[in-house]
């Protein structure tokens, strides 16, 4: 399955998407007016991803318990020992303290509508017996934002499905770049800030097959404006059409969180000429080498909306 991608910047139409292919509008948070140029990707994403009814099932609760006020039910939903990135993309909260920050989170956004719009399923590794894990990417009506959870459950010990990573508003435009917080907590480990330096490296020079090896054979990753993930195979090819409309760019660790020996979580952003990228990863440990297990870009970043190529008609007064 392939999508079709319009990386749009200060351009002023949508060309339209082959046929069999979707053509999306993804307005890169870059400089602020200065590039003219389109760039249009073509994606490999994988197989189907289409959500399973029990997975909109479990977010549509989601969201119906926070716009209730619910706090504790939606909270509940989380491992204690996950992680949930905020809307502003600056920092971790602790799975444990969910519901406080939705509750916090209710008196600047009241309501939640949330729509699964991808899921891919995947193997749970680090634990005594079988287990599963879902990774969903979905749209939260009340603010046209994009979403992404992770499920996860055992099917002996632990047999409910509950969030152990959740990161709200990417792309959102209420979350802009200007002013983000440095970040806070524990300083990122040695072999984080090697991993970095190097992935920089290889992103300036445009070594694309290489930043690609940086993820697991089983790795998602959530591109900018998007609601379907790349698979592991399609990643050199979404990052080699990426990073020229990114440009040179200098990579930094803005906070981490460690949730156990083999995993940590990071927040890392991408600065060039045009502006600022940021994103979220999930670092996994496989054997003696970490690897990057989950990649979402576009957290707290304005711009990025999903835009269907069929309904572009421009308003006569515009």
């Amino acid at each position: 399955l392939k999508l079709q991608f319009l990386y749009l910047i200060g351009c002023p139409h949508l060309s339209p998407a082959p046929p069999g292919m979707l053509a999306l509008c993804v307005v890169l948070p870059l400089a602020w007016g200065q590039i003219t140029q389109h760039v249009q990707l073509e994606l490999d994403v994988g197989g189907d991803q289409t959500p399973p009814h029990a997975v909109t099932e479990r977010e549509g609760f989601y969201g119906r318990s926070f716009t209730g006020g619910d706090y504790g039910a939606a909270g509940k939903m989380h491992t204690a020992a996950g992680v949930l990135v905020p809307r502003e993309g600056d920092r971790f909260v602790a799975g444990r303290d969910a519901a406080k920050y939705l509750e916090a989170l209710h008196g600047a956004k009241p309501q939640m509508a949330l729509e699964t719009r991808a899921v891919v399923e995947r193997p749970l590794h680090g634990m005594i017996g079988a287990g599963a894990v879902q990774h969903s990417l979905g749209v939260d009506h009340a603010d046209g934002s994009v979403y992404y959870m992770r499920w996860a459950r055992h099917h002996d010990y632990a047999p409910d499905w509950r969030v152990s990573t959740a990161v709200f508003g990417i792309d959102s435009k209420s979350a802009g770049t200007r002013g983000l917080q440095q970040g806070t907590g524990m300083p990122p480990p040695a072999w984080m800030q090697e991993k970095v330096k190097r992935y920089e490296a290889l992103w300036n020079a445009s070594q694309f097959t290489e930043l690609a090896a940086f993820h697991s054979s089983e790795a998602v990753l959530a591109p900018l404006g998007s609601t379907t993930f790349v698979e592991a195979g399609g990643i050199a090819g979404y990052l080699g059409r990426l990073v020229p409309t990114i440009g040179r760019a200098s990579l930094r660790v803005v906070t981490v969180y460690e949730e156990n020996d083999g995993v940590w979580h990071m927040i890392g952003e991408a600065r060039s000429e045009h502006g600022v990228v940021r994103c979220y990863v999930r670092w996994l440990l496989e054997g003696s080498e970490w690897a990057i297990d989950t990649h979402v870009l576009g957290i707290g970043a304005q711009g990025g909306q999903v835009t269907s190529a069929t309904s572009q008609t421009p308003p006569h007064a515009v």
